[in-house]
Parts: C-alpha cells; structure tokens; sequence
C-alpha cells in the first residue's frame, strides 16, 4: 500500500508539472522623479488602489532627468509621467511612445526666479534652466515675449535641477527656470525672487502618461482608474496625512518633504479629476492635441522637424476610466 502511495503521488506532482501554467503579468514598471505632479501615483501605490483593480504597478524613482529619459528610451519602464512636449520630442527622437493622456499641467510649480534683475536685463545675458527641450523653452520665451524682450537675445544654460539651484545660490546664475522644490530652494536659501511662474500661463505646461504600445485596453483602464482614485484621495483634506506620507516613501524618499511643503507643491499643480480629463484628452482639436500641435510649431520655428504623430496618440483608455468613474 505505501508503495501504491508513493508512486500514485509520483505520478500526480509529474502531471502537475507538465500542466503549463497561466501567464502571469509582469508589475507595470513607471517611471517617476521627485515632483508633485506624480503625486496621484505615490498615493495609488501606497494606498494599494491598483491592487483593489487586480494589477501590479511598481513605481521606479529617478532622482535626475538624464536616467529617468535613459530608462524610457532602453525600455526599462512601462510608462513615465512627462512634460506633454518632452515626450513628443522623445518620439521625435525615434523613440517609440504612446501619449496615452493628459493628467495635469504646472501650475506655478515651474518659477522664473531671479536676483537682482529684471528680464530686460537678461538681454545678452543668460538663464539657467533644467532641460533643454521645447517644455521649458517655451514657458521662458513666453515670459521674456511678455516683458518685451525677444527670446532670441537671452542664452539658456543647462543644468539638472539641484544642480541649477546650486548655481543660482552661490551667485553664478541670476535667473533660472526649475520646479519645486528646488525653485523654491532657490528662494529660500539664495535670496530669490520669483518673477514668474506657470500660474501665469495657464496650461502652458501640460503633463501626461507616456509609455509602451502594445498594452492591453483593460490593463490600460485599470491603471489609470488607480491612478485617478489616487488623484481623488490626495484632493480630500482630510487624507493630507497618508497623502504626505505617500509623497516622501514614493517621491522625495532622498529629500523628505514637511507636510506643510507637500500642501504647498500640491496646489501648484493643476491635478485633473474626471471631468477635466474627457475635456482635455478628447479626439477633437482642443486639449492634448492643440499643445502637441503648439510643440510642432515651436520646433519647426526653431530647426526640427515636424513628427507624424498620428500613431502616437491613443487617449481612449484614460477617458474610459474617466466616463466610469464619473458615471458617464
């Protein structure tokens, strides 16, 4: 009998093993860097609200731009939060990416901040900023266009950003162009004024999901349904003490943020609820798809050419997550 049992059990595990077993998904890996505008995602990840849909999201923190666009680029990630007009000139870079939404835009997190000077005064002279590309480009020549002076006469040097403050605080640069809360470091700690934030130019600054084609519909929408659950947690004060904590595990794990900072950066970010990302990430010409076509002709005006981005823009599973949860 023992035998009978033993080789029965054998034949069991052996058939078992041979039975092929379901696929599992691997965590969507995201890809984020310590800015509020991430924020929705902190709190989805520490809140489990991605769990309660059924997925594995892993958030990936990137403490400098350069490895953050090098993860995307190599495929490391799945998606990345990003500046709208970065991710086009990412794709323009024959870098193949989906713009899968719009989410939020700056909102007075991106200062102009100076010492002792006015805009007129940059003429001939130079502003530091913290990347390169159309984004940032095109909030400083907004802001010089506005003081009257042309954005052609005004260099730009680059830095990353703790770098840049770091220049603007020991007196190497006196105006610069970054984003909380090295802005306000900039601020604080090197005596600067802000002359100008994005405040000033609404939706200047837009900001989104980029990522990977090939993902499925339905693994698409429960992420971003997550995602705006998270958005709708962080919006209601009495959350602000998970919504903090969620900040400095998934965010500013490196540089941790006082609650009362957390507050500030978060009402310098115009975080879209439901409502507003139907309006934004429609199929028409308003919203996502006017500011891309804001960025082609900021880059032909400047040498680049223009990118089809026909098969690059695919907002349909961010504005059923929307219609869903608003109950449309």
């Amino acid at each position: 009998m023992r035998l009978h049992f033993r080789l029965a059990t054998l034949i069991s595990l052996v058939t078992l093993t041979s039975i092929p077993m379901a696929a599992v998904d691997a965590p969507l890996k995201v890809a984020v860097t310590p800015w509020i505008g991430d924020l929705g995602a902190a709190v989805a990840a520490e809140q489990g609200l991605w769990k309660k849909q059924g997925i594995e999201v892993q958030l990936v923190n990137y403490q400098g731009d350069e490895d953050f666009r090098a993860a995307i680029r190599g495929g490391v990630v799945d998606f990345c939060f990003d500046m709208t007009a970065m991710s086009v000139e990412m794709i323009r870079g024959n870098t193949d990416l989906v713009l899968y939404g719009e989410t939020d835009w700056s909102n007075g997190g991106d200062k102009i901040v100076v010492k002792g000077v006015t805009a007129k005064d940059l003429i001939g002279g130079k502003v530091g900023i913290y990347d390169e590309g159309s984004a940032v480009n095109m909030v400083l020549d907004t802001w010089l266009k506005r003081e009257g002076v042309d954005p052609a006469k005004v260099e730009r040097q680059f830095l990353e950003t703790g770098q840049l403050t770091d220049a603007f605080i020991a007196g190497k640069l006196k105006a610069i162009l970054n984003y909380d809360p090295q802005a306000g470091r900039a601020v604080k700690d090197g005596g600067g004024q802000v002359a100008a934030t994005t405040a000033d130019f609404p939706g200047i600054m837009p900001e989104g999901i980029a990522g990977k084609r090939g993902i499925a519909p339905e693994r698409l929408q429960k992420f971003f349904t997550g995602l705006l659950q998270g958005v709708a947690f962080m919006k209601d004060p009495a959350n602000a003490s998970a919504v903090a904590a969620a900040a400095n595990a998934q965010l500013f794990s490196a540089e941790p943020q006082k609650p009362e900072e957390i507050a500030e950066q978060m009402a310098s970010v115009k975080f879209h609820g439901p409502k507003e990302i139907m309006e934004r990430n429609g199929q028409g010409e308003a919203g996502l798809n006017a500011f891309v076509e804001q960025v082609q002709v900021w880059s032909l005006a400047h040498g680049q050419t223009k990118v089809d981005m026909s098969d690059h823009i695919d907002t349909t599973a961010l504005v059923a997550a929307a219609k869903a949860l608003a109950g449309k």
